[in-house]
């Protein structure tokens, strides 16, 4: 791992692979938090693939839902912090 992960940790910034898994998360809460029954469906489909799932399992996190989202940010920023930490 490069200088440049770790200057991003040391300032609380993340990289772009996690925070563009941040960012599908938020997508996705978005997505089940919405009225729209065809926006709904697209969720439910979207929740039972198999690149949502490996998502899910790459933060050991087994279920997704809009109550979880302050505890999946926190999971995704304690996951880079690992990474850089044991990079040292």
């Amino acid at each position: 791992m490069g200088f440049s992960k770790l200057y991003q940790f040391f300032c609380g910034r993340l990289d772009f692979s996690h925070v563009y898994n941040l960012r599908k998360f938020k997508f996705l809460l978005l997505l089940s938090a919405s009225s729209n029954s065809i926006v709904s469906e697209c969720y439910t489909f979207v929740g039972k693939s198999k690149s949502f799932q490996d998502l899910l399992s790459l933060y050991t996190l087994s279920v997704f839902d809009s109550q979880f989202m302050g505890y999946v940010s926190s999971i995704v920023y304690n996951t880079f912090a690992d990474l850089c930490v044991t990079r040292l």
